[in-house]
């Protein structure tokens, strides 16, 4: 019936009241074959040379991101990964998989790595502080004998409390 429609020059970009096209439709209910017969039917062929073909599928219906930004929960990819039952998993193969590496490979990727650079070298100085203020602390209570052991924590005893200045002191800013 659908090819019927699509001989009579059947739109592919209509939209129904829940705002879904005919290939967000499969998607949303998980029909992998009318799925892929959309995606082909939407592919635009730019060249086709012995075994080798070269097209664009336009990405309004597909990407999750609009062009504002903002993220499209009526998209093909939206309503695949946020599926519910096992067949939504199946849409991933072939060009969905495909048109995510490449999004991870041109925009993601060195962002992620970037981000996961920087995160590491903040935590690994992060543990640094707070072992060498350790070590500190440690060696105030066996070098300089500054420390007083209580039940519940350790403080700096009066002697020894110039070698911390608090926001108050009057010496802070000499």
């Amino acid at each position: 019936m659908f090819k019927l429609m699509l001989e009579f020059n059947a739109s592919l970009h209509i939209k129904n009241r829940q705002g879904l096209t005919p290939l967000t439709l499969a998607a949303k209910l998980a029909r992998k074959e009318m799925f892929q017969f959309i995606l082909e039917k939407l592919r635009h062929l730019w060249f086709i040379y012995a075994d080798i073909a070269c097209g664009s599928y336009p990405l309004a219906t597909i990407d999750t991101i609009n062009e504002d930004g903002t993220t499209d929960t009526t998209s093909a990819i939206y309503l695949v990964v946020n599926g519910e039952t096992e067949e939504h998993l199946e849409l991933l193969e072939g060009f969905v998989v495909d048109l995510l590496n490449k999004k991870w490979n041109s925009y993601i990727r060195l962002k992620f790595y970037f981000e996961m650079l920087f995160f590491t070298i903040y935590f690994g100085l992060s543990i640094a502080v707070l072992i060498m203020k350790r070590l500190y602390f440690d060696y105030l209570n066996t070098e300089a004998n500054c420390t007083d052991v209580t039940a519940n924590y350790t403080i700096l005893s009066e002697r020894c409390k110039c070698a911390y200045l608090e926001a108050t002191d009057s010496n802070r800013f000499k």
